[in-house]
């Protein structure tokens, strides 16, 4: 247990935001509902913020907190970051899946009408973001049949979820339910923050003209960190 919390010690900083998060929607005014619908809020929220966190999760990060071996942090990006993106992709289905147990619409249905309401901005850009985040998590299960080059995959890896962080992150400021002012403030902090470590990340690697060179060349094949 001693050698598990040395190891993996340098987690609880990159985590506090979901335990601020889950406070402040604990303490939050917020209506609630039933069990389940409670359940897929609670689930979507630490998804959401578990993206961000990804962000914390990057060797631009390591370089300012100085905490935890590249290749501990590599493995826990990793694992949350298919944890949570498999969350998310099926969040579009969670929404309607209450459904099934009310009277009125099917699930089905209400999922056709969400996903062909096109004059509704804060829709099209979920649909926008699921298939971005979709796109991030297929490139990274094939990052060695995609990309033969591993800068390229890295910058491509980077760019991609900044604009997906983006996208959804607005979306989730005009339709989430839970998006309260005190939220809405975490969220945007939190990705600021993120964006402010990857664009710093890459501009120091173009100021030195560094091509990223590990001694470890495992480390780095096996790495999906921008």
């Amino acid at each position: 247990m001693k050698k598990l919390v040395e190891k993996y010690g340098f987690l609880w900083r990159r985590f506090l935001f979901v335990f601020v998060a889950l406070m402040i929607y604990l303490l939050g005014d917020f209506p609630r509902r039933n069990a389940l619908k409670e359940t897929i809020s609670l689930l979507t929220i630490i998804s959401f913020i578990l993206m961000i966190n990804q962000f914390y999760l990057t060797r631009g990060f390591r370089f300012i907190d100085g905490k935890g071996r590249m290749s501990d942090i590599v493995r826990v990006h990793k694992l949350i970051g298919y944890l949570s993106v498999s969350i998310l992709l099926i969040h579009p289905f969670l929404v309607v899946l209450p459904r099934q147990f009310e009277g009125g619409v099917k699930p089905i249905t209400a999922f056709w009408e969400i996903i062909s309401t096109y004059n509704n901005p804060a829709v099209l850009l979920g649909i926008c973001g699921w298939a971005a985040i979709l796109t991030m998590a297929v490139t990274s299960a094939y990052r060695r049949k995609v990309f033969k080059n591993y800068i390229k995959w890295r910058t491509f890896h980077g760019v991609l979820a900044i604009v997906s962080l983006t996208i959804l992150g607005y979306h989730v400021l005009l339709l989430g339910r839970h998006s309260n002012l005190v939220m809405k403030a975490l969220y945007l902090v939190l990705m600021a923050g993120g964006y402010v470590t990857i664009v710093r990340t890459y501009i120091s690697d173009i100021r030195r003209g560094d091509k990223w060179r590990i001694r470890d060349s495992k480390s780095v094949e096996d790495s999906s960190l921008p």
